[in-house]
């Protein structure tokens, strides 16, 4: 799929999936270095989630990747030139982990104490972004989201006709090979899948912003 696809994607169903941008040959060292910083300074408390928040000031492997070339062309037809990372983390979802409920990301979610209170402007006003380290799959907790629901005036964690745990009847999985992102607009309700698999999730999170954010 070539950039004006993506950026087309993106815009009108929320989402879409980079292929490749880490290549395959550099993926398992990336891989290996985020699984041993992640869980050695896991700040997650929650059993079978480990998060590092602030991920880059730890390990900075993934420094290379996070200006590719179609990654931030898509961030610069939402945001313009000026565009930088506001955060980035760590995940490791261990098998068994289940699914959790669906929401938005900040300043979107109706939780936070610095918030965008619904109902929302229909602009996009951050990216996030989750490079695979591991194959995402149905059956591995690959991200779970609701195409389209960019659009919505909230979402589940505020008053979006969705109680949490239920499933939205247009739920997909977005599924990848290692190397691969997935990148959605803020808004879109998301959530990590159930890991039915014996094998662990392992993934960075990333959100770009416009300079002024």
């Amino acid at each position: 799929m070539n950039v004006e696809d993506l950026i087309k994607r993106i815009r009108v169903e929320g989402w879409c999936v980079i292929e490749n941008v880490i290549p395959h040959a550099e993926v398992h060292h990336v891989r290996d270095s985020i699984l041993s910083t992640a869980t050695s300074r896991s700040q997650s408390m929650v059993k079978g989630r480990n998060g590092l928040n602030g991920l880059i000031a730890y390990d900075q492997s993934i420094a290379p990747y996070l200006a590719d070339e179609r990654v931030m062309a898509i961030n610069e037809a939402m945001f313009g030139k000026h565009v930088r990372i506001s955060m980035t983390t760590g995940v490791v979802i261990e098998p068994g982990y289940p699914q959790s409920n669906l929401h938005s990301d900040y300043p979107f979610g109706q939780g936070y104490d610095f918030r965008i209170p619904a109902p929302y402007p229909d602009a996009p006003l951050q990216l996030t972004s989750l490079w695979m380290l591991t194959p995402f799959t149905e059956t591995n907790g690959g991200t779970v989201l609701v195409p389209g629901s960019h659009r919505y005036s909230n979402n589940p964690t505020g008053d979006g006709n969705l109680l949490q745990g239920d499933r939205h009847p247009s739920q997909i999985t977005a599924t990848g090979n290692p190397g691969s992102v997935l990148m959605f607009d803020s808004r879109t309700w998301h959530t990590n899948g159930a890991n039915t698999s014996n094998e662990q999730r392992i993934a960075i999170i990333a959100r770009y912003v416009a300079w002024w954010f």
